[in-house]
């Protein structure tokens, strides 16, 4: 009789444990799912981003023959990570909004009108992925500093994730 409830009894811990590591594996798996999908975004809107600054780039070169973005058109090919991207294109378009405000030419070009609302609308969807990425990231973060799912992170080997710098209304630039 001691064998059957000693069999049950460790049968019932390995059920509790499988259980939990099932449960704590699934959130897990579900914020990390959607934190890769936010990047993903990020990663496709810093890209379009790319090319409206090579746009901006071409456009106002043919109105005021000179090159004053020579330095952000080899983003796409420079071994930057998506947060050092991000700010260098932060550089180029401060660089072009003050170009669009100190000369009449570019900021009356049709296709200027038409890129500055190109880059509005990718800004709008890349705030919005950065926020999906750092509202899942804190939960994340949160799941995997906690027990029992911290042993089951370091066997998975999920790791921290770090937010993305959000601008603030004032700090806006299209």
């Amino acid at each position: 009789m001691n064998t059957y409830l000693l069999l049950l009894i460790i049968g019932l811990v390995v059920a509790v444990l499988t259980l939990t590591y099932f449960v704590c594996y699934n959130k897990m798996k579900k914020y990390k799912q959607r934190i890769d999908k936010a990047e993903e975004v990020i990663i496709e809107e810093l890209n379009n981003k790319t090319d409206y600054i090579i746009k901006f780039d071409s456009e106002i070169k043919k109105i005021t023959k000179k090159d004053y973005l020579e330095e952000y058109k080899n983003i796409k090919e420079e071994n930057l990570s998506n947060i050092e991207k991000d700010s260098k294109l932060e550089e180029a378009e401060k660089l072009i909004k003050s170009l669009i405000n100190d000369y009449a030419k570019i900021s009356k070009s049709k296709e200027i009108k038409k890129l500055v609302m190109n880059l509005r609308t990718t800004n709008e969807s890349l705030a919005s992925a950065k926020n999906m990425f750092n509202n899942n990231a804190v939960i994340f973060n949160k799941i995997i500093k906690s027990f029992p799912s911290n042993i089951i992170a370091k066997i998975l080997r999920y790791n921290y994730r770090s937010n993305y710098n959000i601008k603030t209304d004032g700090e806006e630039t299209f």
